[in-house]
């Protein structure tokens, strides 16, 4: 595969360069050496995905070189050229790590199978590896997400990679992005008391390129490379000989950081220092750290939105009590208007009868005024009484005769029409028609129309009431030769006590809550509603309402 790196050892230049040559022309990136010391030095510094080495070779033979690696890499992929094939070097360099073998002399076909086998298997051990990373971890995740939280989840996270890479000392560190610093979640092997103290600042240099790299940052702690005060600290107690340090990102964000420490007794081997973490070992952590840092995202996104829940929940019952106290409060008024006004029009009605003695034109002129007004704060307590009654019960399932209602309507407002000078008509166009709905709800959505285009139609004018049935819905519409609405206002005239403007109100009377009323009413039986109007020409009001099967 393109880009992949092959370190051959052999000291015939040779054979180096005809490795080289046949596999840099499939991709590979290749490095050849021709001693054992000199490819212990390059796997010391930097990371190979196959080793090629030649077994005879003078000072170090390639089976001590294999052993010598694999104590580097233990899973470092290897294959053997040798030109003495015999079955005790054949088990002795299997048992040394060696994956092929490569006969002296050998073709270009030869070379590039067993190159091509080796790698096949490697990638194999590396999808395995994967699995074993990702699965304790997805498994732990799904398993707390609904009933655990961050600092639980990060513990048992945490026991997952000190087992995986056996780590003495572990912390995990979560950024708060808000404060720009890291906290600890969880630690290892570590004071818990010391370690949770612990605050380090993302703007520390070290701290801040480790959140943006993509890969673990070895670092040995020692006296002439001392680390930055915010993570010396943690390791203060403990004073590992080296540390492991792994950015935790979900792509372009950056979650934390997972720090491990090993004791200078574990990787030190004589006077030859080894790192505490092979290249398939860091490879484990790149991946299990990927895992780690999506798990912990998705809890702390899981911790916010039920937080964001509860406050949604907490908001709603506050709403819910508020609208009941509203309910409560707006009943009591209404109940309590209603005596005073039963008051009122009960002795106007009795002075204008004379029955209370004789009255002069000017009495009878604001006697007049009294009860016009008092009918009209009892239509607003008539509306309220509805929008609460429309609020606190479904309205009641019958067939409803929609011309029933219109007719009866239509006579109730002759009086009206004829004491106002306007021409009130109907047009019943459909007879055997009926909805399913509350009729003392739609006989109020009806009057509540025919009374608002009388309200705002001037004298000699004309309102007209049709009924027809259309594509399967019952259409009322109601017209009138009034004021008209603008554009401006047309949009917001069912909302509750909206009114155009103050002139109009004065003028013409009305709370603004019963075209609010014919709207709630009308949703309340699944139907629409709508006005087309004109200022100076009037307005039609368009009802519809599924009619029953």
């Amino acid at each position: 595969m393109a880009n992949e790196r092959v370190l051959i050892v052999d000291d015939e230049q040779e054979i180096v360069r005809l490795c080289a040559v046949i596999l840099a022309g499939e991709g590979y990136v290749t490095e050849g050496v021709s001693s054992g010391w000199e490819a212990l030095l390059r796997l010391e510094a930097e990371a190979f995905d196959l080793l090629i080495v030649d077994i005879k070779m003078p000072e170090m033979d390639g089976l001590e070189l294999l052993r010598r690696a694999r104590d580097l890499e233990p899973n470092l992929t290897t294959i053997v050229i040798t030109g003495y094939a015999t079955m005790d070097r054949a088990i002795e360099a299997l048992n040394s790590g060696a994956r092929r073998f490569v006969l002296k002399p050998f073709g270009v076909e030869e070379l590039l199978s067993a190159v091509e086998d080796a790698m096949a298997q490697k990638r194999r051990e590396e999808e395995v590896l994967r699995l074993r990373a990702q699965l304790p971890i997805l498994e732990i995740g799904q398993m707390l997400m609904r009933e655990g939280d961050v600092e639980s989840l990060s513990r048992r996270l945490l026991d997952v990679v000190v087992r995986q890479t056996e780590a003495d000392q572990a912390v995990l560190m979560l950024l708060d992005e808000r404060a720009g610093e890291l906290h600890v979640v969880a630690v290892c092997g570590l004071p818990d008391g010391i370690a949770r103290q612990q605050r380090v600042p993302a703007a520390q240099s070290m701290i801040g390129e480790l959140l943006e790299a993509q890969e673990p940052l070895v670092r040995e702690v020692l006296a002439d490379s001392p680390l930055e005060s915010g993570v010396a600290a943690m390791w203060a107690s403990t004073e590992p000989g080296s540390l492991v340090l792994t950015p935790l990102r979900t792509g372009q964000k950056a979650v934390g950081i997972l720090g491990l420490g090993y004791r200078a007794d574990a990787y030190h081997r004589g006077s030859n220092r080894r790192p505490p973490l092979s290249p398939s070992a860091l490879n484990l952590l790149s991946i299990m750290a990927g895992q780690i840092a999506i798990a912990l995202e998705n809890m702390r996104m899981y911790e916010l939105e039920q937080q964001r829940t509860e406050a949604l929940a907490h908001a709603l019952e506050q709403q819910r009590e508020l609208d009941r106290l509203k309910g409560e409060f707006m009943r009591n008024v209404s109940h309590e208007l209603r005596t005073p006004l039963s008051m009122i029009l009960g002795y106007s009605e009795l002075l204008t009868s004379g029955v209370l003695g004789e009255m002069r034109a000017e009495q009878i002129g604001a006697l007049e005024i009294i009860v016009q007004r008092a009918f009209a704060l009892r239509d607003l307590v008539d509306n309220i009484t509805a929008i609460l009654e429309n609020e606190s019960r479904e309205p009641q399932a019958e067939p409803v005769p929609l011309a029933e209602i219109i007719e009866e309507a239509l006579a109730d407002f002759q009086v009206l029409a004829d004491q106002a000078s306007l021409t009130l008509k109907g047009e019943i166009n459909v007879r055997e028609l009926s909805v399913l709905g509350d009729p003392s709800h739609l006989r109020r959505m009806v009057d509540n129309l025919i009374s608002n285009a009388l309200k705002f139609t001037p004298a000699g004018g004309t309102v007209a009431v049709c009924l027809d049935s259309i594509d399967g819905e019952a259409v009322l519409r109601v017209s009138d030769t009034g004021i008209g609405i603008s554009e401006t206002h047309v949009g917001r005239i069912f909302e509750r006590f909206y009114q155009v403007d103050g002139t109009i109100r004065r003028q013409f009377g009305g709370s603004g809550l019963g075209l609010a009323l014919v709207k709630e009413i009308v949703e309340g039986h699944q139907g629409t509603v709508q006005v087309e109007s004109r200022p100076g020409e009037g307005s039609t009001f368009e009802v519809r309402l599924p009619v029953m099967d």
